[in-house]
């Protein structure tokens, strides 16, 4: 293996001049080496359990502590619908979806933007959403849910689920994209970290007495 330079690049001295120096990399007797993507640098090609049927669309990543929901609809549009037209920040700004989070329903109480509720959505408000357009889903909560209902759901593609997450202690949505029974495992779009991951199908039911589902019709 021999060395070839490459270039100059500008560097700062322990004296603070600054300073040039030339830099080489390694070239094989075949040619020079080739750039080998870093699959951690795409989310989509992070190696997981369960295969990916959707790994062509960027996992997204919420903008908001509580917008889990935003950025599901937002990856949902752009996977399913094939739009970009739909952002998280834009549906989050929507007025009546705003009118929404911003108080509770129940009582009138108006949450400030520094509320631990403020952003969130209750149960009836995020089904109404997603019966709602562009979406147009079926959407109810589900008592025991487990592979087989899951399965079922999947057949139309991804699932909206909404679940008591207890990494969080909080209510939470993920975008489920795919089910292996052999596992009993998901895969899924976490928006919390803007990523896909597996996830254990207990995740979703350990700590709920319920969870919400948002399936295409």
């Amino acid at each position: 293996m021999r060395l070839r330079a490459r270039g100059e690049n500008f560097f700062q001295t322990p004296d603070g001049k600054s300073g040039r120096r030339l830099w080489r990399e390694p070239v094989l007797p075949g040619g020079p080496l080739k750039t080998i993507r870093n699959p951690l640098q795409n989310p989509a090609m992070a190696s997981t359990l369960v295969s990916n049927p959707y790994s062509d669309t960027h996992a997204i990543r919420q903008h908001h502590r509580n917008g889990c929901w935003a950025a599901c609809l937002e990856w949902w549009c752009k996977c399913v619908l094939g739009t970009t037209g739909y952002t998280q920040d834009g549906i989050r700004q929507n007025s009546s979806v705003k009118s929404m989070y911003q108080s509770d329903s129940g009582t009138g109480t108006q949450y400030h933007t520094w509320s631990s509720r403020y952003g969130t959505l209750e149960t009836n408000e995020l089904l109404s959403l997603l019966q709602g357009g562009p979406w147009f889903l079926a959407a109810s909560t589900v008592n025991n849910f487990n592979g087989a209902v899951l399965q079922t759901k999947l057949a139309r593609g991804p699932v909206i689920v909404g679940f008591y997450d207890l990494s969080g202690n909080t209510w939470h949505v993920n975008v489920i994209c795919n089910y292996d029974s052999s596992l009993d495992m998901a895969l899924v779009m976490e928006p919390r970290k803007g990523k896909y991951m597996d996830k254990a199908m207990a995740d979703f039911t350990v700590a709920s007495n319920f969870n919400l589902l948002g399936w295409r019709l």
